[in-house]
């Protein structure tokens, strides 16, 4: 007779206990998936699949901040809270704001100013299309 192998050999192993195996798992429910979040959801997947390609970096960042801070289909932040969450300068974010106008990604639906606070932007996940 020849050798046999060694995982031939071998017993099989039995699976060991968990702690606190005697105590049954909680179970989770699944997140609920209302129109909000799903209307979120199909927004963002729009942009990354058809219009993100088209973007600088700078762009999208923008686009991501503004998109993180809408509510209600409005956007509402200041050039300088963008900056700051984007990690960019101000300036960045000007033109990257006037980038995004001018694509058809973004519509100011009230512009701000000294005593009037920050404009209101309504975002958009696909270009608009252009006549």
């Amino acid at each position: 007779m020849g050798r046999m192998s060694v995982a031939a050999a071998r017993k099989p192993m039995e699976p060991r206990p968990m702690k606190g195996a005697d105590v049954l798992p909680i179970k989770q429910k699944p997140a609920a998936r209302n129109g909000k979040t799903a209307g979120r959801f199909a927004s963002i997947n729009n942009f990354v699949d058809h219009t993100l390609r088209d973007l600088t970096a700078n762009e999208a960042i923008v686009w991501f901040v503004l998109w993180k801070v809408e509510r209600n289909g409005i956007a509402k932040a200041s050039h300088d809270d963008i900056a700051e969450r984007a990690g960019v300068n101000p300036r960045t974010v000007r033109r990257g704001l006037r980038s995004l106008l001018d694509k058809g990604l973004i519509d100011i639906t009230k512009p701000g100013g000294l005593r009037l606070g920050p404009n209101t932007y309504r975002i958009h996940s696909l270009r608009a299309a252009v006549p």
